[in-house]
């Protein structure tokens, strides 16, 4: 018996959609800061057509993403554990990772691999949701935070001590503090 046009379409398009990766949440197994990858382990199970069920693997050297432009860049501590979405770029870009030339060719012909994956620090599941303002921008560490108010006014609160260095004047205009070297 001979399959319908629609049936042979509909098996292709479903094969090769299970080889696609575009985005998958997963913990770090691993931390390199040097190099700036992780070890990373998604955390979603894989289904097959006849039942069986698989972990995906952990898959190493993936870069992380902190953001970044113009010689600044906003880092964080990574940990163990620590939940991060898992991007498939669209091609293999091992190359360019390795030596930041432009223009140039993949190394090979893979097209949304699980092994051309980037961490992107920061997704949550609800349950360690960070409880993000809608009011303020909050940089938080540890018990300690800085807000910025939608005023424009500022908090800081200190769980520690708290250093201020400067090369010159430090004035604080309101409060009418002045530090001079």
């Amino acid at each position: 018996m001979k399959a319908d046009t629609y049936t042979v379409i509909n098996s292709h398009i479903t094969n090769l959609e299970s080889q696609l990766f575009t985005s998958l949440p997963a913990t770090v197994v691993a931390y390199d800061s040097v190099t700036q990858t992780i070890t990373a382990l998604p955390v979603m199970l894989e289904a097959y057509k006849d039942g069986d069920i698989s972990e995906f693997p952990e898959i190493d050297n993936v870069p992380v993403l902190f953001p970044s432009a113009g010689g600044g860049a906003l880092t964080f501590p990574i940990q163990i554990g620590d939940e991060v979405m898992l991007m498939f770029s669209a091609r293999n870009f091992d190359t360019w990772w390795a030596t930041s030339a432009t223009q140039e060719l993949s190394s090979t012909q893979r097209f949304h691999d699980i092994s051309d994956a980037v961490a992107i620090i920061g997704l949550t599941s609800k349950n360690n949701s960070v409880k993000a303002k809608t009011d303020a921008v909050e940089l938080k560490y540890k018990g300690s935070r800085i807000t910025i108010k939608d005023t424009g006014s500022m908090e800081i609160l200190c769980n520690g001590d708290l250093n201020i260095s400067a090369t010159g004047v430090v004035t604080l205009a309101g409060s009418k503090v002045v530090i001079q070297q």
